[in-house]
């Protein structure tokens, strides 16, 4: 009996310490999250962020370099090129791969001399340009920043990667540019927000590409997309067929299975 009361009432205050833990961050969340998220007056916004709609599009020449130009010269003013590139032997090569960025991630892959295309893609005014990193390691971020100096002040660019620890790195080199979430960031959002502190996420990230999982997780979670569309965030439909853009997805792109 002593043993069975005892166990009670340590249960009794582990409850009430989670309870005061979680009252704590709650307070905090009510005083860290702005009435409406929104930049004030005047504040400067990234091109891609005006953008009504996305349409990312992979490159499909990396045969050649010059096929792979003119492919991109021929598109549509406004195109956003969704650039997978990734670290190999002290170089960086472009893909051409319509598979998800998990099953890219880490996976050796044939592809373009990166390189020597910096000089075309800084020409290319016309058209918007998100760098894939398929790369795990900041040193191999700190050599993709040394790498696209010559773009560091461009607001066309983005990055994102499968990995964070590339991003975090080189989000510090590039200020002016448009950066996508990893999936550990995502993971933190939605436990965050099924635990109701959802005004305690860390939404670094301007866009955030999702998917079929993750658009599953976010069809009943109507709260999270609304504070995400009033935090200014983009939400990417990421599928083998795309469906027909919806709200409060604002970009699509086309994977293989």
């Amino acid at each position: 009996m002593k043993s069975t009361l005892k166990l009670a009432l340590l249960a009794f205050f582990v409850l009430l310490a989670l309870g005061l833990v979680w009252s704590a961050l709650k307070v905090m969340e009510l005083g860290s999250s702005g009435p409406s998220g929104e930049k004030p007056a005047g504040a400067w916004t990234h091109p891609l962020a005006q953008l009504d709609s996305w349409t990312l599009r992979r490159p499909s020449q990396c045969a050649d370099p010059e096929l792979f130009k003119q492919e991109v010269a021929d598109s549509p003013k406004g195109q956003i090129w969704f650039l997978d590139v990734q670290s190999q032997k002290n170089n960086w090569v472009l893909l051409c791969e319509n598979a998800s960025s998990s099953k890219l991630f880490q996976q050796w892959k044939e592809g373009l001399d990166f390189n020597p295309l910096i000089p075309f893609l800084e020409a290319q005014t016309n058209h918007f340009f998100i760098f894939n990193l398929q790369s795990s390691q900041a040193e191999e971020a700190k050599d993709f920043a040394r790498l696209t100096e010559s773009l560091s002040n461009s607001d066309r660019m983005g990055a994102m990667s499968p990995s964070r620890i590339p991003v975090a790195t080189l989000r510090k080199e590039r200020p002016q540019w448009f950066f996508g979430a990893d999936g550990t960031t995502w993971t933190k959002v939605l436990t965050l927000n099924s635990l109701g502190l959802r005004g305690l996420s860390d939404l670094w990230a301007d866009f955030y590409i999702l998917g079929q999982r993750e658009q599953t997780a976010l069809q009943n979670q109507k709260d999270l997309t609304e504070f995400m569309v009033q935090k200014n965030k983009v939400l990417i439909m990421e599928g083998v067929r795309p469906e027909e853009l919806r709200l409060p997805y604002k970009g699509l792109l086309e994977v293989k299975e």
